[in-house]
């Protein structure tokens, strides 16, 4: 999607050196307002990916608990 050769050339990018990163905002504000209303959310991208075309996908995101119920993370599915 991105047009790397290999999975270590995405090593250290952020979103906003991806193809994506018009929505890259969409996304990283994302994260942060999960971990407050502890809710899962849902949005439809269209992002841009090599040679400008683009892949309509659904997103969701939900918080990752351990055991203990601690949040450790955020999953994300698309």
């Amino acid at each position: 999607m991105a047009g790397f050769k290999s999975p270590e050339e995405m090593i250290d990018k952020t979103d906003y050196q991806m193809p994506w990163k018009e929505v890259a905002n969409t996304l990283r504000e994302m994260g942060p307002r999960i971990v407050k209303t502890g809710t899962s959310e849902e949005i439809i991208e269209i992002p841009a990916l090599i040679k400008g075309t683009q892949l309509t996908m659904l997103t969701n995101e939900s918080l990752l608990y351990d055991k203990d119920r601690n949040i450790v993370g955020i999953l994300g599915h698309h």
